[in-house]
This record gives C-alpha cells, sequence and structure tokens, in this order.
C-alpha cells in the first residue's frame, strides 16, 4: 500500500512538472503543488513511522508477557 502511495505521488510531481513545462501553470502554482506533495510524502512517512514503532512496542509487551 505504501508503494502505491509513492507511486501516485511520483505521478502528481510529474503531472506538476508536465503541466509547469507546457506553461499551464505559473511558479507559483506549481510551487504550491510541490509543497502538497511534499506534504503528502511526510505524513505517509511518518505514518510509516508511527507503525514500524507501534509493531516494536507490541513485539516488546508481547515478549515481556511471555517471561
Amino acid at each position: 500500500m505504501q508503494q502505491s502511495r509513492f507511486t501516485n505521488i511520483r505521478l502528481l510531481i510529474q503531472g506538476a512538472t508536465a503541466l509547469f513545462d507546457e506553461g499551464k501553470i505559473s511558479v507559483d502554482e506549481f510551487g504550491r503543488l510541490i509543497d502538497d506533495v511534499e506534504n503528502d510524502y511526510n505524513r505517509i512517512v511518518a505514518d510509516m513511522q508511527t507503525k514500524e514503532m507501534s509493531e516494536l512496542l507490541l513485539s516488546y509487551v508481547h515478549q515481556t508477557n511471555n517471561r
């Protein structure tokens, strides 16, 4: 699932770049699009890190309870 999210981000960047290269959006619009994509990327990475930390903590608790 994470990979498809990153694929979507890559496609959004490619689309924004194509629109800019074709002169269909301004520099400011391009900048806003890229900022939004960057925010999405950062949110996905933070979600992944939270999930990994949660899994580590659950594993630790499970191991501790089985001792």
